[in-house]
């Protein structure tokens, strides 16, 4: 959906336009160009780079079933919205090699080898970026703001409809439930032809894909979590400022200066009146009464307790926004967010008792683990296999539920972007 978004959008977009649409799906790219009011009959299908260039030199929108296509053609920007780890790092890794600016939509891999793409890439003269539309880069704007203004950032992070018990949700679940999922599906199909993924959207429900949006805030402005795992406390928008402020404040927080995530439902199951669920913040403060003061005369929310202020989004619009990434790199050659160092990692936790054998199924989302986020310092001296990895991977023991996985207890299949994180391990040591 993200990247058919894109296509969309991108189509109307100033002096920028979707030349190539690959997918190992064909018809999903036909559907991307169709959806952004293009005629199917105007598309060209490619086997080859060179035929590539040719119909986007006369203006021909194509697309194809082979990636190394659309990045060994003339394209000077790739998008990476696969949303799978393994694949997005193969992709990445080649797009650098070819020198072709990244914009990397799938987060995942970010979270697992962000801050090796990133030296890559600048060591390549490319730009690497986060996807501006996604979460983790409007935080980073939010963020780069209040350091621009010289103001201190508390916490920076998004919100969530998170519960603990929703750890252990699967994708059975969320089809079975009379929820939104299920609803939304159901439309998505009848107005579009495709289904959305079940294994991914129950990712945003189990924890995981706060976890690992986080963790790229986290290594793109260096704030880490307070707590392994985040706190994940239940808040109004009016009361994010004094929640997420340190503890002699009334608020949850050992440390300031954090990555956090926010839930708009509380223990009794209420929702927030004013949800965050699909908005982003930072929480920040004032250099003094004076500004306080005037914050306060320009109707910014404060904290009653704490003092704190906080600048937030109710939305961000995924796919649709992605242009302006795009655009920022082509005029401008800067990232919309990109990791300045390694501060933070995804680790995985066992949804339920694990039995010696268990092959892991996907990278959170699915039936065996759930992400969770840990400073990187933790993830090395505890040796904690990260989720980007686990795919795939075999337990070489019993593993009870909630217990994080180590390197140890499993046997790894060989990948890419294995080898890209052992490199990633030796030349970007954790930094805390």
């Amino acid at each position: 959906m993200f990247g058919t978004q894109l296509v969309s959008q991108l189509h109307h977009a100033l002096s920028m336009q979707p030349s190539i649409v690959a997918d190992k799906v064909l018809e999903r790219a036909y559907k991307a160009y169709e959806l952004a009011g293009v005629d199917r009959s105007k598309i060209k299908y490619v086997k080859t780079a060179e035929e590539a260039d040719r119909a986007i030199s006369e203006g021909i929108p194509v697309v194809t079933d082979d990636s190394g296509v659309l990045i060994e053609s003339g394209i000077d920007t790739v998008v990476e919205a696969t949303g799978d780890t393994l694949v997005g790092a193969f992709h990445a890794y080649r797009a650098i090699l070819a020198k072709k600016n990244i914009v990397m939509v799938n987060v995942e891999t970010d979270a697992l080898l962000g801050p090796l793409l990133k030296r890559m890439a600048d060591s390549s003269g490319v730009v690497y970026s986060l996807a501006y539309g996604d979460q983790p880069a409007i935080i980073v704007e939010h963020y780069e703001w209040a350091r621009t203004l010289g103001l201190e950032v508390i916490a920076a992070g998004r919100g969530a409809a998170y519960t603990p018990d929703r750890r252990r949700k699967t994708p059975d679940d969320i089809m079975r439930e009379p929820g939104w999922f299920s609803k939304y599906s159901r439309r998505f199909k009848e107005a579009f032809g495709t289904e959305l993924n079940p294994v991914m959207y129950n990712s945003f429900m189990d924890g995981t894909k706060p976890a690992v949006e986080c963790a790229a805030v986290s290594n793109s402005t260096g704030l880490v979590p307070d707590v392994d795992g985040m706190h994940f406390a239940p808040a109004d928008l009016l009361e994010i400022p004094d929640v997420l402020s340190r503890r002699e404040f009334g608020g949850v927080l050992e440390n300031e200066h954090v990555v956090e995530t926010v839930s708009s439902i509380y223990p009794d199951g209420r929702r927030a009146t004013n949800d965050i669920t699909f908005g982003t913040f930072i929480v920040f403060r004032a250099p003094n009464d004076y500004l306080k003061e005037c914050m306060r005369h320009y109707n910014v929310i404060l904290g009653k307790k704490s003092g704190n202020a906080i600048l937030y989004r109710y939305v961000h619009m995924v796919g649709i926004e992605v242009p302006y990434t795009i655009a920022k790199i082509a005029l401008y050659r800067e990232p919309t967010g990109a990791p300045i160092g390694h501060y933070s990692d995804v680790a995985c936790a066992a949804k339920r008792k694990l039995e010696k054998g268990t092959v892991i199924d996907a990278c959170g989302g699915g039936y065996t683990i759930y992400g969770y986020l840990v400073k990187a310092t933790t993830m090395k001296e505890k040796n904690l296999l990260p989720l980007g990895l686990a795919k795939g991977a075999r337990l070489k023991r019993d593993i009870n539920a909630d217990e994080l996985i180590t390197f140890e207890d499993v046997e790894l299949p060989t990948s890419l972007a294995y080898e890209l994180w052992k490199i990633q391990d030796t030349v970007i040591p954790p930094q805390h």
